[in-house]
């Protein structure tokens, strides 16, 4: 029998915001200490319709450097998976967060690819705000993202029949660093080539904005390789009109979306919104002092106006959704 919401129990994402990491890694300083944090309790975004928004939560984040495999789904419900059988096979993404980001921070977009048949991973990685595990000589992106498909094959026992990477901002260069030309790759507010100039072969969407204040788009546009097809946002509210009608529409391999109007979401706009009203709930009394100090903030303060989260969204999740099925289905 079909379960209900009745039945299961629902998921929730235990995230932590630690301001000894964020003052590490943004000003060098190391004199914070490691109780000044908070932990959330978030509410995922598919359960908002039947939950009130997530709270903050007194509970500790206790656990070592792990994978967060998105939970498995009763209809558009994310329910705990703990003791859920995991599928033998299917097509594997990894999310990749930025710079002082975290594993939730493309939560929402997860959720609706698991909905779709994507197996998700997003890993946290040492430059992550959540500081759940020491930083360790030596342990970086590259070597957390191959220890991860390790265990998911290995220990895991799933077989991928396809692969992608979504990275954001900083996570762009994970995602074109990771696989080979068979990959497909979402680029969400980075650059479309690696720093030795070289674009990803194979599928790739990339999406910026001309208000994004951390990555340009003037400066992503001058690196844009001449093969990328622009998209309007126009034609991205119709992908799911089509969709449902049972004709979804074909997407350029070769695919950028570039928002350009006077709301366009900024660098943070892509982030689930419980994310970022964690971030807002916590660190806007500290965001004074940091412009005092011209500390980056990471487009956090256009962010405490914008409050673009679900609208952004809006657009963005039935975009790369498609995409990902048209290049990996």
């Amino acid at each position: 029998n079909a379960a209900t919401t009745d039945d299961i129990i629902a998921a929730t994402y235990s995230h932590r915001i630690s301001l000894k990491r964020i003052g590490q890694l943004l000003a060098g300083w190391d004199f914070i200490p490691e109780f000044v944090s908070k932990d959330f309790t978030l509410t995922p975004t598919m359960n908002m319709q039947y939950n009130d928004v997530g709270t903050s939560s007194s509970t500790e984040l206790t656990t070592e450097m792990t994978t967060m495999m998105t939970t498995p789904m009763v209809g558009e419900y994310v329910m705990n998976g703990e003791q859920v059988k995991l599928p033998e096979k299917g097509p594997v993404v990894l999310l990749a967060h930025g710079y002082l980001g975290s594993r939730f921070d493309l939560s929402h977009l997860a959720e609706e690819l698991a909905n779709q048949g994507f197996i998700c991973i997003s890993p946290e990685y040492p430059e992550s705000l959540a500081s759940s595990y020491p930083r360790k000589e030596g342990l970086d992106r590259g070597k957390i993202t191959s220890r991860i498909f390790d265990i998911l094959e290995t220990d895991l026992k799933i077989t991928p029949t396809s692969r992608a990477v979504i990275g954001h901002s900083l996570g762009c260069g994970t995602a074109m660093s990771t696989g080979d030309d068979t990959w497909t790759r979402v680029l969400i507010a980075g650059f479309p080539v690696m720093r030795n100039g070289m674009a990803p072969k194979g599928p790739v969407l990339l999406l910026s904005s001309t208000n994004d204040g951390a990555v340009s788009a003037g400066r992503v546009l001058s690196a844009l390789p001449p093969e990328y097809v622009r998209l309007d946002e126009d034609f991205i509210k119709g992908l799911a009109y089509d969709a449902a009608k049972g004709s979804p529409t074909k997407l350029p391999q070769k695919s950028a979306l570039i928002f350009n109007r006077p709301d366009a979401p900024n660098h943070i706009s892509y982030l689930a919104n419980g994310v970022n009203e964690a971030m807002i709930s916590l660190l806007s009394p500290l965001l004074p002092v940091a412009k005092a100090l011209n500390i980056p903030v990471l487009d956090f303060d256009k962010y405490q106006d914008s409050r673009d989260s679900k609208q952004t969204a809006d657009i963005v999740i039935p975009l790369v959704t498609a995409y990902l099925k048209q290049m990996m289905l």
